[in-house]
């Protein structure tokens, strides 16, 4: 039964590179692609359930905003941000 998901998805694939006028060489990974991708899956709905259930806080999912960025392509002044969307007017802190 699996064999035939795969075939199925392999046609697919196929026909969807075929489309797109790409070459199908890259299909042979697709078995190997599916059965790491689930693999995968399933450490992160173990690891999501766990951290749910223990109402822990994953470290990766804090973000430390310090505003401190001023180099080239860094935010703009306060003043000029006002300027360029038409507002006039004192800036207000």
């Amino acid at each position: 039964m699996w064999a035939g998901f795969v075939v199925v998805q392999a046609l697919t694939g196929w026909y969807a590179l075929r489309l797109d006028g790409e070459p199908a060489s890259a299909l042979w990974v697709l078995p190997l692609q599916q059965f790491v991708y689930r693999q995968l899956m399933y450490l992160v709905v173990i690891q999501s359930v766990a951290t749910a259930l223990l109402g822990v806080r994953l470290r990766w999912h804090t973000l430390r905003r310090e505003g401190t960025f001023g180099g080239p392509g860094g935010a703009a002044e306060p003043d000029a941000r006002r300027e360029y969307a038409g507002m006039t007017g004192p800036a207000r802190p």
